[in-house]
Formats: C-alpha cells, sequence, structure tokens
C-alpha cells in the first residue's frame, strides 16, 4: 500500500482496501439481518425489513464510504508525513536510509546512522 514516494501511503490502494472491507461488513450484517431479523437495538432505526435488492444497495454504499474514507486518511496521513519529514530536514538530517548523521541525528527519534537502518 506504498506509494514511489518512501514513506507515504498510495490513497487508491487504502481506499480499495478499506471499501471493500466495509463492503463485506455491510454484507454479512444486512444478510444476517435479512435471515434473523432486526436486533432489538437497531428496531427503532430500521423499520422496514430487508430484502435482497437492499442488501446490495447497502453493500454499494459501504463499498463507496470505504473507498472514500480511505482515500482521505491516505491523504491526510501523507500530508502531515511530508510536514514532519521537511521539518526534519530543515535542521540538516535526513530520516531513513539516507541519513548521513553518523549516529549523531536526533531528529528521527533515534540515534542510528545509515548501515543499522539498512539491516531493519
Amino acid at each position: 500500500m506504498r506509494s514511489g514516494k518512501s514513506g507515504c501511503l498510495c490513497p487508491l490502494s487504502l481506499g480499495l482496501a478499506l471499501g471493500i472491507t466495509l463492503a463485506l461488513s455491510f454484507f454479512c450484517g444486512a444478510v444476517w439481518m435479512l435471515y434473523h431479523g432486526v436486533p432489538p437495538l437497531f428496531a427503532t432505526q430500521i423499520t422496514t425489513p430487508f430484502t435482497w435488492p437492499d442488501v446490495f444497495v447497502f453493500t454499494l454504499i459501504g463499498l463507496v464510504k470505504g473507498f472514500i474514507f480511505g482515500v482521505v486518511l491516505a491523504l491526510f496521513y501523507d500530508l502531515f508525513y511530508c510536514m514532519t519529514s521537511s521539518r526534519c530536514r530543515k535542521g540538516g538530517c535526513e530520516c531513513g536510509p539516507a541519513c548521513k548523521c553518523n549516529g549523531s541525528c536526533s531528529c528521527c527519534g533515534a540515534t542510528t546512522n545509515s548501515v543499522d537502518i539498512d539491516r531493519r
């Protein structure tokens, strides 16, 4: 789920993964309610019984909502990752495999050199 940039998430991959997961959970919950009825806690919110077209509509809604949430989550993650990475590089230190601090770098959260990072 990583994009070509180091440390960034691919919004499309994360969106599809969350969308498919949410769609499957909506599908399982809707089929459960189709066969076993609506649980008492949901009885005030769900007033009509489910049919098979309703199950597929809820599954599609789950896919779309999960995809949108995954894309937005990945974009926010990339935004915050880039903000913290650029702040770190202003001090003359690069985190990750390109770190050339030779153990004296504290902006990455650890004092490791590039040889230790390559072994991980």
